[in-house]
């Protein structure tokens, strides 16, 4: 078919209608043709040349061209299998025989591969004789369909062998003829050099069967490190496939030597046990296995569990019935004198089942003697009720082509004792076909049979069992999931009867909280892998909702395929590791409190050293100044700040629980009113600053320095948070009554009379889950270098040991409302005033002190205001030499620093008063635990200062000690 029309009209004119509609025709034909790569051909038989268009040459894998050739060359390209029926087709249609060629056959593309293609045409002209002349077609690559066909056939194929194979093990009754007819029929199955049955015993995986042409008989043995494949699937469950074995560094040398390259091992799964696993081998480099023979292996290893579980079945009742007839026969042996053993019975019956012979022993199987048999029909032991079907039996095994029978049926035994026998049958025929006789072996089987039923009581006890497990366990259809049965334990974790969900699936009782869950759980079942412990989400009946531990694996019973489902409820257990590690985060909580005990202990000794030089020589500069100097309201402002400074080292101990802090009845308005002052004298100008202070707040029982901790604390990290163009902080102080509904609102507040501290700002606020850590130590939303994370932590600790409670409101864009409630006092309770500095300073009358001291600021002030109040002193800086200074002079007072390099001080003071007992000893430090206290008084220490010391609290020690 040409692709254009030639015009057959009048240059200038326009075509017919028709010659339009032609062409239009004939291109929507090409288009057709074209889409679904159907391909024209047009064979001239006149000069032997074939004309293929180029949908042909796309359909080859070539260049879109037109082919012309000879038939000859295209026969050439045709699979041998299908030429001579190609050609007996075409020679059937070029002779008048019939009037359509169609044909299916095999063509080698340009890639060297087979294509399948549905030839069909017909003679399109033929001579006077009726011979074509020219024939015309198409061709169809059905390549696609054939695959499938041919797949769908290979997989029937296998399922028939398979079928086939489960029938023939079946049959058979030792473990080991089972394992080893497995072996050889799974080698052919899947094409196998080598296939190995190993099953797990104990640690070690034993090789039990081979089967295939090459038969290794390495590894029959094998702890985890010496088959490690083998382990990793029996361990994970899972196949386990290598490509390319020889390279593998923990494959086996022996199956290296053999040349094995592509390696695939299957579990064999029975329930949630693997018995051991299903090994296959092949020598072929890159001869892997694809994805059907991966899903046949997984067949034949369910199919591998199967027949081992009833091996061992029959091999139990084997053993039960071996250990009676082993009892009987000691029976025998001792009240029989040593009677021969019991043989298996035999007879031979004619054509028309009359016995012809009898061995001695079917005596002892039947009770009939041979003389009673011979003669008579074989029928005649069969008891009546099996005797109908016995007969049909044989009367079709003599009928049909089968040479052999086995059949089983109860006889009566002389003296009407019934048994159960098994009759194995072997035909004879003559050369016509024709029955000549019957060889039969006669044995005793009631004890299996008595073993079977055992087996079926024990299958009722398991059911017994199933309903009496503690642990929920359903049992469900596959792949539908449809309840057939579930314990009393599933009845009480769930709450649903049994009537309720039989025949539903959970589902539709919609048991799953995250249903997304069951769909992967049925996913992975679908893929072949059983869960085990899998966590997941369910809901009781009554909507509640547990954690458990879920357990599903697949299995048949009665034919039919199953699942079978146990679930742990493991929800008190989440819920104790939750505690748990409620309990650890509070733990490590403390343990980062202890750590920045251990650092603020540090940084008040240190800090404390420096202000006692500060403050001591600011004191002597206020006691040389005449109070008129214009020098002396700078002199008091250093003594003032130092002393604030003091305050806030003890507030830095107090925090890290180093020391108490110092409380007592006060009014928050005077205490606030001067944080203020501080405040508006160090924020920028772009800050405003507002109070409100009710001056009727009654008094609290606080620490005046650390309320003024608190203040500075929240307010500097207002300021923080306000905006670089400025914005506002409010400070309020006022009287509040906490009712009962405040309070269970807010249960850290307790209810009464209360006065509330509040610091808000209008500056960036903060989110949820930012407010939720605002209080942890080191915690800060500051970049780098701006922040420590400490304030609000210390503020927090600040308000609790007080008794009072902290609340925060923020909204990010919109600012922080801090209300801090601490309990008031009655107003008859005094407020603690300030201890008034004394006036007139105790002094000395010419008392000789030694002064010991590593820090010479801290030293040399402390003998400075000692000689300044009339003390004669001697300071010294290293204690050994101190030791040497005590030694050679009569000094009336030891003063001396605790921490220091070399000896520290409560050793100086022991040695001190071993020579000159009652010495006067005065201790200082930056910092002295509560512990310590106790140890230096213990040793005769009479006064403990904490540094820095005011001039009243030093002068009023060397008083006391001198004195007493």
């Amino acid at each position: 078919m040409s692709s254009s029309v030639e015009p057959n009209h009048p240059p200038g004119e326009n075509p017919p209608a028709a010659q339009i509609g032609s062409r239009r025709r004939d291109e929507a034909l090409l288009l057709a043709l074209d889409a679904t790569l159907t391909s024209i051909w047009d064979y001239d038989l006149t000069t032997g040349l074939l004309t293929l268009d180029a949908n042909w040459s796309r359909m080859c894998s070539g260049p879109a061209e037109t082919t012309v050739t000879r038939i000859e060359n295209l026969i050439a390209r045709l699979h041998p299998d299908d030429r001579l029926r190609a050609h007996r087709a075409t020679l059937a249609c070029v002779t008048g025989r019939t009037d359509v060629y169609s044909e299916e056959y095999r063509v080698l593309d340009e890639h060297a591969q087979w294509i399948w293609v549905h030839t069909r045409g017909r003679a399109s002209h033929r001579d006077a004789t009726g011979r074509a002349t020219r024939m015309i077609g198409t061709n169809i690559d059905i390549t696609q369909r054939k695959t499938s066909e041919l797949a769908a056939s290979r997989q029937i194929e296998f399922l028939n062998a398979l079928n086939q194979t489960t029938l023939a093990l079946l049959q058979r009754r030792a473990k080991s003829e089972i394992l080893e007819a497995l072996a050889v029929r799974a080698a052919g199955l899947l094409d196998s050099a080598q296939v190995e049955v190993a099953l797990v015993e104990g640690d070690e995986i034993v090789t039990h069967a081979f089967g295939g042409t090459v038969r290794t008989r390495g590894g029959t043995r094998a702890r985890r490190e010496e088959a490690v494949l083998s382990w990793r699937a029996v361990d994970s469950r899972e196949a386990v496939f290598v490509e390319r074995y020889a390279a593998l560094p923990e494959g086996s040398s022996i199956y290296r030597q053999a040349q094995f390259q592509a390696v695939a091992l299957f579990p064999i799964l029975h329930g949630q046990r693997c018995l051991g696993v299903l090994g296959f081998l092949r020598e072929r480099s890159g001869h892997g296995f694809n994805e059907e023979e991966r899903q046949k292996g997984r067949l034949l290893a369910q199919l591998a569990a199967l027949v081992i579980h009833n091996a061992d079945i029959y091999e139990d009742a084997v053993r039960v019935a071996a250990e009676r007839t082993a009892a009987l026969n000691e029976h025998e042996r001792v009240f029989h004198n040593f009677i021969e053993k019991i043989n298996q019975g035999f007879y031979i019956a004619d054509r028309r089942s009359v016995f012809t012979y009898c061995n001695p022993a079917i005596s002892h199987v039947t009770g009939w003697s041979e003389a009673e048999l011979l003669g008579t029909s074989a029928f005649r032991l069969v008891a009546p009720e099996d005797r109908p079907r016995v007969i049909a039996l044989y009367r079709q095994l003599a009928e049909s082509a089968k040479n052999d029978a086995v059949v089983e049926f109860r006889i009566e035994a002389k003296g009407g004792r019934p048994i159960w026998v098994e009759q194995s049958t072997v035909v004879q025929r003559d050369r016509d076909g024709r029955v000549a006789g019957y060889r039969n072996f006669l044995r005793d089987i009631t004890e299996r049979r008595a073993a079977e039923a055992a087996l079926r009581e024990s299958e009722a006890m398991f059911k017994g069992v199933f309903d009496a497990s503690p642990i929920p366990i359903i049992l469900l259809s596959y792949p539908e999931g449809r309840i057939q049965a579930m314990n009393q334990a599933s009845v009480s974790v769930f709450g649903f009867s049994r009537e309720e969900v039989v025949g539903k699936t959970t589902s539709e009782l919609n048991v799953w909280s995250d249903p997304a869950e069951r769909d992967t759980l049925m996913r992975k079942l679908a893929e072949g892998h059983n869960l085990h412990m899998a966590e997941v989400g369910l809901r009781r009946r009554d909507g509640s909702l547990i954690d458990v531990l879920y357990n599903v694996g697949r299995l048949m019973i009665a034919g039919r395929p199953c699942m079978l489902a146990s679930v742990i409820d493991i929800t008190a257990q989440k819920q104790a590791e939750s505690a748990l590690r409620k309990s650890e985060a509070k733990l490590r909580q403390v343990q980062k409190m202890e750590s920045l005990g251990t650092l603020a202990g540090g940084i008040a000794h240190d800090f404390n050293n420096i202000l006692t030089g500060i403050l001591g020589f600011a004191h002597l500069c206020q006691a040389d100044l005449d109070p008129a100097h214009p020098a002396a309201n700078w002199i008091d402002g250093i003594l003032k700040s130092g002393e604030r400074a003091k305050g806030l080292v003890q507030q830095i101990l107090t925090f890290s629980r180093k020391t108490e802090s110092i409380r007592g009845p006060i009014r928050l308005q005077f205490v606030t009113q001067e944080s203020l002052a501080l405040l508006r004298s160090t924020l920028p100008a772009m800050v405003r600053l507002e109070a409100a202070i009710d001056p009727a707040c009654p008094p609290v029982m606080a620490d005046p320095t650390e309320i003024h901790q608190v203040i500075l604390n929240l307010c500097t990290n207002a300021w923080h948070a306000l905006p670089d163009i400025g914005g506002q902080i409010e400070v309020r102080l006022q009287p509040e009554t906490v009712d009962a509904a405040f309070a269970r609102e807010h249960p850290a507040v307790k209810p009464g009379p209360q006065v509330r501290l509040s610091v808000r700002d209008n500056g960036k606020g903060m989110n949820a889950a930012t407010l939720e850590r605002i209080f942890d130590p080191f915690f800060t939303t500051k970049e780098a270098g701006k922040g420590t994370g400490l304030g609000l932590a210390v503020v927090h600790s600040i308000v609790e040991s007080h008794g009072g409670a902290i609340l925060v409101q923020s909204t990010p864009g919109q600012g922080t409302t801090f209300d801090i409630f601490l309990p008031a006092l009655a107003e008859s309770a005094p407020a603690e005033e300030p201890p008034a500095a004394s006036a007139n300073l105790l002094r000395g009358q010419g008392q000789s002190l030694l002064i010991v001291d590593d820090e010479a600021m801290s030293g040399t002030v402390i003998a400075r205001l000692a000689e300044k109040y009339g003390y004669r002193t001697t300071y010294c800086d290293d204690p050994l030499q101190a030791i040497a200074l005590l030694y050679a002079n009569d000094f009336d007072m030891l003063v001396t620093d605790l921490a220091m390099p070399g000896l520290p001080g409560d050793e100086l003071a022991r040695q001190a008063l071993a020579r000159k007992p009652g010495l006067p000893v005065l201790m200082l430090s930056g910092f002295i635990e509560p512990a310590t206290t106790e140890k230096l008084r213990g040793l005769g220490v009479r006064e403990i200062l904490n540094k820095p010391p005011t001039a009243e609290d030093l002068l009023g020690a060397l008083h006391r000690c001198l004195r007493a």
